[in-house]
């Protein structure tokens, strides 16, 4: 394989890399949860996601900006995203794993410009930075996500219950996901 050009929007076919976060107000992951598994999940069977949080460089070891969008206007998630087959060619991948949003899908709509980060003292660990006013994650008593290395092989997935009682203004903030195991290597087929 070969790693994605950081000067390309959507990188195609072209390696692995950091995938963007998708967000929704529920969680439906396809399969079986036999010892936590869902190995059947994938973006045609499982979560719509209404939300994504979009990385401008992938392969950042430090961070960057970001974009979060709003993807509820969209048909289905593979109107608007796109998944593992997209960014990795000849290599050990899991296939159809949401990996990032397509910008210029129908029904994507920007919201808010943020940024992302990698924790300097665990670099395990990504923290999105972005607020959820104004979305339907704002009300809702829980919030799924979904997080992938561009070769599927690394995803995180499941949600969370928010605390309460919430202020309504109260934004999500450091979001971070752990024991991404970046500085694991991958072997090629």
């Amino acid at each position: 394989y070969t790693k994605a050009d950081p000067n390309d929007d959507f990188n195609a076919g072209s390696g692995i890399s950091f995938g963007d976060l998708f967000l929704s107000s529920s969680w439906s992951p396809a399969g079986d949860s036999d010892n936590g598994k869902y190995k059947d999940d994938q973006m045609t069977n499982g979560t719509q996601w209404e939300y994504g949080f979009s990385l401008d460089d992938r392969l950042s070891s430090t961070g960057g900006e970001g974009d979060w969008y709003d993807l509820t206007g969209c048909a289905n998630n593979q109107s608007c995203i796109h998944d593992s087959t997209d960014y990795l060619k000849n290599a050990i991948f899991r296939e159809g794993q949401e990996i990032s949003v397509d910008r210029d899908a129908d029904g994507v709509t920007a919201i808010q410009e943020n940024t992302w980060s990698i924790n300097g003292s665990d670099p395990g660990e990504v923290i999105f930075n972005f607020d959820i006013a104004g979305t339907n994650l704002e009300h809702s008593e829980t919030i799924a996500f979904h997080w992938a290395m561009s070769c599927g092989n690394d995803t995180i997935e499941g949600e969370f219950t928010k605390p309460v009682p919430e202020p309504t203004s109260v934004a999500l903030l450091g979001l971070g996901i752990a024991g991404l195991g970046l500085a694991r290597r991958r072997k090629q087929s």
